[in-house]
């Protein structure tokens, strides 16, 4: 289904994500991809991992190679989900192409994913105005996280209405659904995660999860965003990554509308009140019930086909 974004009401895809700020954190981007150069803007990238990044300070002028990850450059695939635009022969849509992308690396150049390395990316990032985070990845804490730290930064990105959107796993356990990792732990954020086609086709003896996923998309042969005549900037698997970076695209348009219908009177969303946007659509993955911001619901699933 590449660039098929006939789900998407029309007028949400002619906004492309106009005046909204989408970070992005992930492994770095390939910047010198034809269909992501009109990403390599000054003030726009920053790289987290790096010894001596600030987040109070950060100018957002660093080197951001894309460092390898599971034999594909991730941080390359999320980004063209989001922003890719045609360049020559390479035909190429990203779902909100023209919003502002703040790029965030948040791996080092050892390989890891630290948590510490996010939580210096959310802080730069609200600093910044980021409106919609999208991390599709699960970090690990190098050290024992201080709890009220991170406490009081999910409550200010909650305060100023500002949307994180994460990975649960790529599964067809039930049980590792049950045991989400930071952030995607949160209940301030909005999780997507992917089942396997043979888990939703079998879904015989139960129709609840019992925690925390807004969107579940099942994993499916396509390309998406993808032009096979050059170099991929997306595999030809969906997996968690590409539908968190997909959601949080869409969720980016539907603010673009929101903000050039409204102009002036323009008011942030709760999260309760963006999902309840995005439930609307047709989607082409497996919608589940909202999680309920005080008490968990039982989700109920149902297959697109």
């Amino acid at each position: 289904m590449a660039n098929d974004y006939t789900f998407i009401p029309q007028a949400w895809r002619d906004s492309e994500g106009k005046n909204v700020t989408i970070a992005l954190f992930d492994t770095g981007v390939n910047l010198d991809h034809p269909a992501l150069a009109h990403l390599n803007q000054a003030g726009c990238k920053f790289d987290a991992a790096a010894a001596d990044f600030n987040p109070d300070t950060c100018t957002g002028n660093d080197a951001i190679p894309d460092a390898t990850f599971m034999g594909n450059l991730h941080g390359t695939q999320t980004c063209g989900v989001i922003a890719a635009r045609p360049a020559g022969a390479i035909n190429i849509n990203g779902i909100a192409p023209q919003a502002r992308i703040l790029l965030f690396k948040v791996r080092d150049n050892a390989g890891e994913s630290y948590a510490e390395y996010f939580i210096k990316a959310l802080k730069a990032a609200l600093r910044l105005g980021a409106e919609i985070i999208a991390a599709p990845y699960t970090p690990t804490f190098k050290q024992p996280p201080v709890q009220a730290e991170i406490d009081a930064l999910f409550e200010q990105m909650r305060n100023t209405k500002v949307q994180l959107f994460t990975t649960g796993p790529n599964t067809a356990r039930l049980d590792r659904l049950n045991n989400l990792q930071f952030p995607a732990n949160r209940s301030e954020v909005i999780v997507t995660g992917v089942l396997q086609d043979a888990l939703l086709r079998n879904w015989k003896t139960t129709d609840r999860l019992a925690k925390g996923f807004e969107q579940v998309w099942p994993e499916a042969e396509g390309e998406f965003c993808n032009d096979p005549q050059s170099n991929p900037v997306l595999s030809s698997n969906w997996r968690n990554s590409h539908a968190t970076t997909a959601l949080a695209a869409i969720a980016a348009l539907r603010i673009s509308v929101w903000k050039a219908t409204e102009g002036n009177n323009y008011n942030r969303r709760s999260r309760t009140q963006l999902l309840d946007a995005l439930q609307t659509l047709a989607l082409p993955f497996t919608p589940a019930a909202l999680l309920n911001d005080k008490a968990l619901k039982p989700y109920h699933l149902r297959q697109n086909v």
